[in-house]
């Protein structure tokens, strides 16, 4: 009765381990017009330029502070110890 459990588990393990064929999928295989194929290309294009987007942002806020600290900077460093008012 114990061989019983033996030989399941043997087929069950010869059965799983078996070498077969791997079948790609449509992504996979570049199946050109395939609506899977498609909506997987839009969603990395849409994924591509969110983050695109959201980096070109901060590169743009980042050069607005820049430019905005340049311009509080540059009034101070143009005056001039002899028009100083303290003495």
């Amino acid at each position: 009765m114990k061989t019983l459990p033996r030989i399941v588990l043997v087929v069950l393990a010869a059965t799983a381990l078996a070498p077969r064929p791997a079948w790609a999928c449509a992504v996979c295989f570049g199946a050109e017009g395939d609506p899977q194929t498609e909506g997987l290309n839009m969603a990395i294009l849409t994924l591509l330029g969110t983050t695109y987007a959201l980096f070109g942002g901060m590169i743009a806020l980042g050069f607005a502070l820049w430019r905005r600290s340049q311009k509080a900077v540059a009034p101070a460093e143009s005056v001039d110890a002899s028009e100083s008012h303290y003495g």
